[in-house]
C-alpha cells in the first residue's frame, strides 16, 4: 500500500514501481525480477496515464513493453458494479494474462 496526502505523487511512484517490475529494472536501488504487471487505473484519464508512463519510461531509459506492462483503464467504467464482480473480472484478466503483480490505483475507488 502506498498511502499519503492528495497530490503527493503516489501515482507517479506507483507507475515507476510497476514499470521497473515489468521490465526487470532497478527500483529504489534494488533489483527486481521481470514480472508481468496489470495496472488497474481507476482514476486518471487514459491519455493522462499513458503520458505519465511515457515520461517515466523515458526517464528510466526503457521502452514500454506492453506485453509485460498491461494497462486496464477503468475510470468511469465501474458504476453499478459490486466489488465482488469488479474483483472477479480483474482477477480473471490477471490470470489469463499471467500477471503476477496487480496494481489498483487508487484502492479507495
Amino acid at each position: 500500500v502506498i498511502a499519503s496526502g492528495s497530490k503527493s505523487f503516489k501515482t507517479w511512484l506507483t507507475i515507476y514501481m510497476a514499470l521497473a517490475i515489468a521490465h526487470g529494472a532497478r527500483f529504489w536501488k534494488r533489483d527486481t525480477t521481470k514480472t508481468r504487471v496489470l495496472y488497474v487505473n481507476l482514476e486518471l484519464k487514459g491519455s493522462t496515464f499513458e503520458r505519465r508512463v511515457k515520461l517515466l519510461a523515458d526517464a528510466m531509459g526503457i521502452k514500454v513493453d506492453h506485453g509485460w506492462f498491461l494497462h486496464l483503464p477503468l475510470r468511469g467504467k465501474i458504476a453499478g458494479l459490486t466489488i465482488d464482480v469488479l474483483m472477479d473480472r480483474i482477477i480473471k484478466l490477471a490470470m489469463a494474462k499471467q500477471c503476477r503483480v496487480v496494481v489498483l490505483d487508487p484502492v479507495y475507488k
